[in-house]
């Protein structure tokens, strides 16, 4: 004798291939309802069949809730993870699709549509990752080319302040007296700003009444491509954002933390303007090139800790809304300056991207609390839809 719970089932499956998705919906509901007391059809596979309902009414949201709530309730179970791989590519989270892809293959590999979204995805990762990183790495090829160019007394008076930049940063971190630690730190901050801003000059030049043209088009929509390049080139330098992120420093309660997006970065600059200048001696090259040589061979390493940084400043932040430190304008100025950085610096999508691995596997783990899950993976969307900067 059939069940009201199965009958409730057969009519939600006629109801889907009818594409009548909100009856299917009312049915899948009813069977997993009555199930319990009645039915013969296992839990997994009626929140997999209205996951697949909400999906085909693009209610994203309650697609993904369904399909967690069937990977709870069966992790094994391949379709649950292509349902949870369908609802986030609807909401727009590309990395988590791809993630939960990959799991329902690992489970079925036979799965030839699991297998095709997922290489389809992971080519349109490889396009975008490449466009974005293009953005970023041409202006920096471009600004490093015309900074090797820069005239001598410039790149002294930069080499001067990222010296005492650095000088700086040692005398801060000695500082016995909170007073003297502050004025250290401020002046940290002043003179990486000024180095940074030098440097920027080097790249692209000085301001001209041109630019000020090229702006004042830029901001009425009528210019070219051609006369925002400048301005676009200087935008996505990581020197200006450097400089952006050191003008927040003067707002903010002195911490080491807070010192690591720039001093890699800095060290970094001053071991390339010092190896120029002292290219011009011989008898001072001789002894330190090699030295300077050994710094500039870490710079990748010093890249990514200046990235990794940023995601731990961003997470120290955000708890200290909670505290009597907290500074909520800090806060939002900070992530627009990450959005930027996101968009065109490799190294700062690669921190996220492992900050964001690092959160699945701990917050989406089947022993994970059904409520955690489900809390995060809103605020996960909310973040790739209104957060996360798009091509």
């Amino acid at each position: 004798e059939t069940t009201m719970a199965d009958e409730a089932k057969r009519l939600g499956d006629e109801a889907f291939k009818s594409k009548d998705y909100d009856k299917a919906i009312e049915q899948y509901t009813e069977a997993i309802k009555e199930n319990p007391r009645n039915g013969s059809q296992s839990k997994h596979v009626l929140l997999s069949n209205r996951s697949a309902a909400h999906a085909a009414s693009k209610n994203w949201d309650k697609a993904l809730e369904d399909a967690v709530a069937c990977i709870q309730a069966k992790p094994d179970f391949s379709k649950a993870w292509s349902r949870k791989g369908a609802a986030l590519m609807g909401k727009g989270d590309a990395a988590g699709a791809l993630k939960a892809y990959k799991r329902c293959i690992e489970i079925d590999p036979a799965n030839s549509a699991a297998k095709g979204e997922l290489q389809r995805l992971e080519l349109d990762q490889a396009q975008r990752s490449a466009a974005f990183s293009n953005i970023g790495a041409k202006a920096s090829a471009q600004g490093n080319a015309a900074s090797s160019q820069a005239p001598l007394p410039l790149q002294l008076v930069v080499l001067l302040a990222l010296l005492v930049a650095l000088a700086s940063s040692l005398q801060f971190i000695m500082a016995a007296d909170p007073t003297q630690a502050r004025f250290m730190f401020q002046r940290v901050a002043m003179s990486c700003m000024f180095a940074f801003f030098l440097e920027g000059l080097a790249r692209h030049g000085t301001p001209n009444v041109g630019t000020a043209k090229n702006l004042y088009k830029a901001v009425r929509g009528t210019a070219s491509q051609q006369d925002v390049q400048g301005i676009f080139n200087f935008a996505m330098d990581e020197n200006t954002h450097m400089i952006f992120y050191c003008s927040l420093l003067f707002s903010t309660m002195p911490g080491l933390l807070l010192l690591f997006p720039i001093m890699p970065l800095v060290l970094i600059s001053f071991a390339k303007h010092a190896k120029r200048i002292v290219a011009r001696i011989s008898s001072i090259s001789a002894v330190l090139a090699p030295q300077l040589d050994k710094i500039l061979a870490m710079e990748t390493t010093m890249q990514r800790t200046s990235s990794n940084s940023e995601v731990v400043i961003l997470v120290v932040l955000i708890f200290e809304i909670f505290t009597p430190r907290r500074n909520l304008m800090l806060l939002i100025l900070f992530i627009q300056l990450l959005r930027v950085r996101f968009l065109v610096n490799a190294n700062s999508r690669a921190a996220w991207i492992t900050f964001e691995g690092y959160l699945d596997g701990v917050l989406m783990h089947a022993k994970s609390p059904g409520f955690v899950q489900s809390a995060y993976t809103k605020v996960k969307g909310f973040v790739q839809s209104n957060v996360i900067p798009k091509k």
